[in-house]
């Protein structure tokens, strides 16, 4: 399965390293809330904690899109990965275009780049 596979590339470029820094950001933003402070936005912080301790697909691509503009050393070995991700899912397909700005500012693909996805 296409997504299996770009989850796995994703945890070894640091993914899930990302993943458990955002953690524990959450919980010492949650931790160090003042009581008298609006609940709003501990709800929005509960929630993304809850949305980082089971990360969906978008999220996971989101991230991995993150991490490769920050080093984009790491975007030219995912970018047939999440090519067949975005073919399956075109609502990644912007991600897909960030990936390969980043691939290309690293300089990794020469003349030929590989294809954008078609949404």
């Amino acid at each position: 399965m296409v997504e299996q596979r770009f989850i796995g590339w994703a945890m070894s470029i640091g993914v899930d390293r990302r993943i458990a820094g955002l953690l524990a950001d959450c919980d010492r933003a949650i931790a160090a809330y003042p009581e008298t402070a609006a609940p709003r936005w501990l709800r929005r912080i509960e929630d993304q904690r809850r949305r980082l301790r089971a990360p969906d697909l978008p999220l996971i691509v989101a991230l991995v899109t993150a991490l490769c503009e920050e080093t984009p050393s790491l975007a030219a070995s995912g970018l047939e990965v999440l090519q067949a991700v975005a073919d399956k899912h075109p609502s990644l397909t912007p991600f897909q275009a960030r990936l390969l700005a980043a691939a290309q500012s690293q300089g990794s693909h020469g003349e030929h780049p590989p294809r954008l996805a078609r949404g």
